[in-house]
C-alpha cells in the first residue's frame, strides 16, 4: 500500500471514561489520549509503512469537535500526518473571499461588532486547556451525516412562503443575536423550540433559506446537512468556518457566507441583496438533481418569477444535497479523491524528492472560488484553452507520460506474475511516427534479437519469454506498405515479436481485406474481421503457446481504425480480450467521446495536457464530452486501472518514477 488510513477509536474510550468512571469532559479526554491513542501511534511509527514516508502517508480522523487541538499529547506523533476533522482553519472564512458583501470585509478580529471574541477565539486560540488551532495544509475537513434523504419535496423552488429558519438553543454569541433581533421579524422563522422530525422538515421545506450557526458544537454541523437535504439555501454565519471540499465544490454558489458582525444587517442582505435570479442560482447548485430543465417546468418558473429570471440562467445539473447523501457514491468519489491528492502533495515534491514541509504548513490553500472545482458548464478539471494546448497524440508530452505509465505498468505485470501480459496493439494509426513512439516506448523491455527465432512459415517463436508482442491493424494497404517499410528500417521485428495485419474491422467502412507479416506481403483476400478474431490471429502467429487473457494489454486506436462499432460485443468481463483502450487524438488534438464504448464497466478518462487523467464518465463529464487530447478507458474492476489512475490523476507522476507496487 501507498496511502495508509489508520483507524482508531479515542472518541469512543472518551465516552467510555467518562459514563463509567463519571470524568469530567478534560479528565476524560486527557485519560483518553495518554493511555490509548500515544501508544497506538507509537507503535504506528514503528511499522515499515510509516517508516517508508516518515507518516505522509498515513491518514486518520478524529470526530472531536476541535482534531489536533483536542489531542495536544500527540502532535509531535502526528507531525506529519493527515488529520481529518470537523474544523479547518479559522482563517478560511476571509482568505477565501466568499463572504458577503466581497473581499474587502473587515477581518473578524479587527471588528469589535461580531462574536468573534466569544465565539472563535476561545477553541481557535492557545489558552490554558490546549494548544492554539493548527490546521495544516495536507489536513482535510469532515463532514456529519444527516439522517434525512433528499426527496422530491427538495428540488421545489417556490412554494417556500418563509424567507429564513432557526430553530436551536440560544448556546453561542451568534445564535443569541439572531434570536434577539429577528424573534418577531416579519419573514422570519427563528425560535428555540425543539420539533420533531417531521415538524422540523417541514419548517426546512417551506424556507428559502436557512441558518447555520455555531452552537455548542462547531459550525461545521449536522445542521448544514440537514439543510442542504431539503433545498433550503444554507447561510452560514460565523468567523470560523472551512467547508468540506472547499477545494472541489462551488461553495460560492451553494451558501451564503456571512460574517458575525453582519447579524444586525441580515434581513436587508436576504431580502434586498439577493435577487431572486441570484437565489435560483444558489437553489440549482443545492438542490437540483436532474441535468436538463423540463422546458414546461422552465416557462413555469420564468412566469412565477416576473421576469426575474430566463432561460440562460435555468440549468441544472449536480446537487450538493446529492453530493452529500452519504448512502450515493458521489461523496466518496469527491471526498477520498480529495484526500489522495493531499497525500500526494505531501509525498512527492515538484522535483522529484519531498517536498520542504516546514515552509508547506504554514502557508495558506489557494482559495478562489471560480478557480476551484465546478460541475456545471466547465468541465471538473480546469483545462486551458485549445490554442494553449499542446499538439494531440503520441508527439505531445502528455501522451508520452501516459505511454511511459502504461510500460512502467506492464513491466510490473511481466515480472509480478512471469507472464506476458498480452498484446500491444496498434490499429489506423493516424501517422507513421506515432506507432514509431507506441513501439519505441515499449521496446524498452523487449527481448533482444537473439531471443526470437524464426520460422519457414514467417511466424516468430519464443525461444524464451518474450518482452514485448505487437501488433498493427492497418485498414488502408497503401499506408500498410508505409508502415512495414519503417518497421524493417527500425528493426521492429528483431526488436520484439511484431506482426502487420491489414483488416477491416467488423462493423467499419471498407471493403475486402488481405494479410501481411513483418517480412512479406500476401495478395490473398481475407474476410473482414472481428476485433477479437485479428488479436487472437496475431496472438497465435507470434507466440507458440496461447496467451492468457487479457489476450491484448493495449489497443491503441487512431481515427481510422473503426474501433468504436468493433468494441461493441464480447469485449471484455468473461471473455476480456483488451486490458486498455487507448482513443488517440492524433493530429486532431481533440477526441469526441459521444460514440465512445458503451460497454458494462468500461471506464474512460481524459489524458490533459499537464499529463493528468480524469474522469470521462458522469458525474464528472456529459455524455458526448470530448477530450483535449488522448482517451484511455479501462475495466471498473481491474486494480491495474486503478494503479493507473493513481500514478496519473494527480499530477505525481511527472514528479518522479512510480510508487513501488
Amino acid at each position: 500500500a501507498d496511502f495508509v488510513y489508520f483507524p482508531q477509536c479515542v472518541s469512543q474510550v472518551y465516552f467510555s471514561l467518562r459514563a463509567q468512571f463519571e470524568m469530567d469532559h478534560w479528565s476524560a479526554i486527557a485519560a483518553a489520549e495518554v493511555e490509548y491513542l500515544v501508544p497506538l501511534l507509537r507503535w504506528a511509527h514503528g511499522h515499515p509503512l510509516h517508516r517508508r514516508y516518515s507518516g505522509r502517508n498515513f491518514w486518520t480522523v478524529f470526530s472531536m469537535d476541535l482534531g489536533r487541538q483536542d489531542f495536544p499529547r500527540s502532535a509531535a506523533w502526528l507531525e506529519h500526518w493527515s488529520v481529518g476533522s470537523l474544523t479547518g482553519s479559522e482563517h478560511w472564512m476571509h482568505a477565501s473571499g466568499f463572504l458577503h458583501p466581497g473581499p474587502g470585509s473587515t477581518r473578524p478580529e479587527e471588528d469589535e461588532d461580531g462574536c468573534w471574541r466569544e465565539d472563535t477565539v476561545p477553541v481557535a486560540m492557545a489558552n490554558e486547556m490546549f494548544p492554539a488551532r493548527n490546521f495544516r495544509i495536507q489536513d482535510t475537513v469532515i463532514s456529519i451525516p444527516s439522517r434525512f434523504a433528499p426527496e422530491e419535496r427538495t428540488a421545489r423552488f417556490d412554494g417556500r412562503p418563509v424567507l429564513c429558519f432557526f430553530a436551536g438553543s440560544p448556546n453561542s454569541c451568534a445564535r443569541r443575536r439572531v434570536l434577539e433581533l429577528y424573534s418577531n421579524e416579519p419573514g422570519f422563522d427563528v425560535s428555540t423550540s425543539f420539533l420533531g422530525d417531521d415538524a422540523y422538515r417541514e419548517r426546512l421545506w417551506e424556507s428559502r433559506f436557512c441558518l447555520v450557526l455555531r452552537g455548542s458544537s462547531h459550525t461545521n454541523n449536522v445542521r448544514l446537512y440537514d439543510v442542504i437535504a431539503h433545498g433550503c439555501i444554507p447561510v452560514i454565519i460565523s468567523d470560523d468556518f472551512q467547508p468540506v471540499l472547499d477545494a472541489w465544490l462551488p461553495w460560492k454558489d451553494i451558501a451564503v457566507f456571512l460574517p458575525t458582525s453582519s447579524i444586525p444587517r441580515l434581513g436587508h442582505i436576504l431580502r434586498n441583496d439577493i435577487d431572486e435570479a441570484r437565489r435560483w442560482e444558489y437553489f440549482q447548485n443545492v438542490a437540483l438533481p436532474s441535468s436538463e430543465s423540463a422546458p414546461s417546468r422552465v416557462d413555469e418558473l420564468i412566469q412565477a418569477s416576473g421576469g426575474s429570471l430566463d432561460r440562460s440562467t435555468l440549468w441544472s445539473g449536480l446537487s450538493a444535497a446529492r453530493v452529500f447523501h452519504w448512502h450515493g457514491t458521489v461523496f466518496w468519489i469527491l471526498f477520498f479523491a480529495d484526500v489522495l491528492q493531499k497525500l500526494t502533495k505531501r509525498m512527492l515534491g515538484g522535483s522529484g524528492g519531498v517536498v520542504s514541509f516546514s515552509t508547506e504548513q504554514h502557508s495558506e490553500p489557494n482559495l478562489s472560488g471560480r478557480e476551484a472545482f465546478l460541475w456545471r458548464r466547465e468541465p471538473w478539471w480546469h483545462l486551458p484553452p485549445v490554442s494553449a494546448q499542446l499538439p494531440g497524440g503520441i508527439d505531445s508530452s502528455s501522451a508520452r507520460t501516459l505511454l511511459s505509465s502504461l510500460h512502467w505498468l506492464h513491466s510490473t505485470i511481466r515480472k509480478r506474475e512471469s507472464r506476458l501480459p498480452g498484446v500491444i496493439v496498434d490499429c489506423g494509426a493516424d501517422a507513421i511516427s506515432e506507432s514509431a513512439k507506441l513501439f519505441e516506448t515499449f521496446g524498452g523491455s523487449a527481448p533482444s534479437a537473439g531471443q526470437v527465432a524464426r520460422t519457414s512459415e514467417d511466424k516468430q517463436v519464443c525461444t524464451r519469454p518474450l518482452g514485448v508482442v505487437a501488433l498493427s491493424i492497418e485498414p488502408s494497404a497503401t499506408r500498410l506498405e508505409e508502415l512495414r517499410l519503417a518497421g524493417r528500417a527500425a528493426n521492429w521485428g528483431t526488436a520484439f515479436a511484431w506482426r502487420v495485419e491489414l483488416v477491416q474491422l467488423s462493423g467499419a467502412a471498407g471493403g475486402s481485406s488481405s494479410s501481411s507479416s513483418n517480412t512479406t506481403t500476401s495478395s490473398v483476400p481475407l474476410a473482414r474481421r472481428t476485433l477479437k478474431e485479428a488479436v487472437r490471429l496475431a496472438a497465435g502467429a507470434i507466440s507458440e503457446r496461447p496467451l492468457a487473457r487479457p489476450i491484448a494489454f493495449l489497443l491503441r486506436a487512431g481515427h481510422r481504425c473503426g474501433l468504436l462499432s468493433a468494441l461493441h460485443g464480447p469485449l471484455g468481463s468473461g471473455d476480456m480480450l483488451v486490458k486498455f483502450v487507448l482513443l488517440s487524438a492524433g493530429g486532431q488534438g481533440r477526441r469526441t467521446l459521444d460514440r465512445a464504448p458503451v460497454v458494462k464497466g468500461l471506464l474512460c478518462f481524459c489524458m490533459t495536457s499537464s499529463g493528468r487523467l480524469h474522469p470521462a464518465f458522469g458525474p464528472f463529464a456529459d455524455s458526448g464530452s470530448s477530450c483535449e487530447g488522448d482517451a484511455l478507458c479501462g475495466w471498473e474492476e481491474d486494480p491495474d486501472l486503478d494503479t493507473l489512475v493513481q500514478l496519473l490523476s494527480g499530477g505525481g507522476f511527472s514528479a518522479g518514477p512510480p510508487p513501488a507496487r
